[in-house]
């Protein structure tokens, strides 16, 4: 499993790391996904929100895969 954190037009920023455009960045991500995809990884596409309530999915998630509560 990979949890996928898609591109958020909203909160994004261009910064010394970031120096592709959000466009640039899209078609990035695409291509990443579609490689994860192909090397037969299952996506979890974790969705917008504060960090805390996806934090919170994030720990959902892995506690109904190992069937315990974290």
């Amino acid at each position: 499993n990979v949890f996928v954190f898609s591109p958020w037009k909203e909160i994004f920023v261009n910064d010394n790391e970031r120096r592709m455009t959000f466009e640039q960045t899209l078609e990035y991500h695409d291509l990443l996904m579609k490689t994860y995809r192909n090397l037969g990884y299952n996506l979890i596409q974790v969705p917008f929100g504060t960090v805390e309530t996806r934090k919170q999915f994030i720990l959902d998630q892995i506690s109904n895969e190992i069937g315990a509560t974290l």
